[in-house]
This record gives C-alpha cells, structure tokens and sequence, in this order.
C-alpha cells in the first residue's frame, strides 16, 4: 500500500478577546494511506504525546452542541479499513510508533494488551523496559491484569533483561514489548536455560501460567 505525509498544526495566539491573532504552524506529520490524504485533509490536526512521551497521535477537536469530542486518527484509519471499534478494545500501533498509521501497523487490543506493548519509560532507572536499578542489583518486574509482579533481582543487567523479556513473552504473547540486548550481552545457553527454568517457576507459583 502506498503511503503518503499528513502534516500536523500548532495553534499559536488566539484568545476569547483577540480570536483575531489565532494561526496555525507546522507541527510534524503522520503517515497514512495515500490514497485518504485527500480526505483527512480537509480538518486540522494537532499532535497528542503518548503515555510514554516517546511517540505522538493525531487528533482533532469538535463540538457538538455543548460536548466537546477529541477523533483519534488513528481510529478513524482503522474503521475505514476493518469496521468498528468493539466495546471494550482500543487501537495498538504494532511497532509503537503513534505517527505510523498504514493499516496494517493497526490493530485490536485491550487496555492491558497495549499497555504491554508499550515502550520503556523515559523515568526507567536502567533504560530497560521492566528493570529497575537497585542496591543489590537489577530488579526485573512485569506487570500483569494490573498487578507488579517482582520475578528476581540480578547482580547483571543483561540478565535481568533476559528474565523480563521471556516473561512478557509467556504472558503477553503477541503484544508482548522485547528489550533489544547487544549480541556481546546475551546470556550463554546454559544461563538462559537457567533463567528460563527461573521464570517459568515464578509464574507457575503464582497462577500466572
């Protein structure tokens, strides 16, 4: 599918007393389907930050009456292609980038489901998704239908790492987020059997398998 740029706007100025002064600047872009350019164009979009302040959304605003309702773009591509939205879903970006909506990048997902595809936090004390610096070592945590669930602290980061990511991958399957480690950090094959045997304990112990 070919794919085109849907530049975003900024309003600068503009108030109740002088609505004279508003005008719109340029403020990034979106990818969307080429051959909806047209369409989408016809509205003014803004940019929303995600929840993790790594990637942004398209939105716009409209009132209706005295309600004021906030479009997803997002969204919106995807009804156009798939249908509806079912209660209880939202719309994941698959490679989290919330400027990317070529269709196939959009799909279903519960709340839990894409909050566990979401990237690491900019407040990680490692810089790794779901490990924590402590005075004892590297903390590995994965959050779970809403519970933290501490699976072990490593005297290693690599390791701690390794224990996150298969963890998320038993529980999270195909939403499950993956911290990239460096070939030279990996962990040998009979350490990751180890941490394997170690996970899997951990969660049977407490239901989660």
């Amino acid at each position: 599918m070919r794919l085109g740029v849907l530049p975003l706007q900024k309003k600068v100025g503009g108030s109740n007393r002088y609505p004279h002064t508003l005008s719109f600047v340029n403020d990034g872009y979106v990818i969307i389907p080429l051959k909806d350019l047209n369409f989408y164009s016809q509205w003014v979009w803004t940019k929303r930050q995600g929840p993790t302040n790594r990637t942004y959304y398209a939105i716009r605003s409209e009132k209706k009456g005295s309600l004021k309702l906030t479009h997803f773009l997002h969204n919106l591509i995807y009804q156009s292609y798939y249908g509806s939205i079912p209660a209880g879903y939202q719309i994941d970006h698959i490679d989290r980038i919330g400027w990317n909506n070529d269709p196939q990048n959009l799909r279903l997902a519960t709340r839990q489901q894409q909050a566990a595809n979401r990237a690491t936090f900019r407040t990680s004390t490692s810089g790794y998704r779901g490990v924590g610096v402590t005075k004892s070592g590297y903390a590995a945590t994965i959050m779970f239908k809403h519970n933290d669930y501490h699976i072990a602290t490593f005297p290693v980061v690599e390791e701690a790492i390794y224990a996150y990511n298969y963890a998320s991958k038993l529980l999270h399957l195909d939403f499950a987020f993956q911290n990239e480690i460096s070939s030279d950090l990996i962990p040998s094959n009979e350490r990751r059997s180890e941490l394997h045997s170690q996970v899997e304990e951990f969660l049977k112990d407490r239901n989660l398998l």
